[in-house]
């Protein structure tokens, strides 16, 4: 099959694009890693098929009309949770045998 036909055939199943239609999977692949990582936005656009971040910049900003940043602050599945300093070296040790003696008794 020609490019040109697959192309046609294309459109006419989909309603898009070869082109169009892998690009809004690379962005919705990219608004899953968003909302479910921390990875770095340059990381996520290489995962997702990017040559840089400064495209998916300009890719999701045309499809999302925001910036990665603004949606993953805005649609993150869990906020940045507060986790608790651990105590380090002989001290903690210390702690964690006191807090197994008072558990114990």
């Amino acid at each position: 099959m020609s490019v040109r036909t697959f192309a046609r055939h294309f459109r006419h199943e989909t309603g898009t694009t070869p082109l169009q239609w892998l690009l809004s999977q690379r962005i919705a692949a990219a608004q899953h890693l968003l909302e479910t990582t921390r990875l770095p936005v340059e990381t996520i656009a290489h995962r997702c098929g990017f040559t840089s971040a400064a495209h998916l910049r300009k890719h999701f900003g045309r499809r999302i009309a925001t910036t990665p940043g603004t949606y993953r602050t805005t649609f993150a599945l869990s906020p940045d949770p507060v986790m608790p300093v651990q105590p380090v070296g002989h001290a903690a040790s210390a702690r964690a045998s006191q807090a197994r003696t008072r558990a114990a008794n």
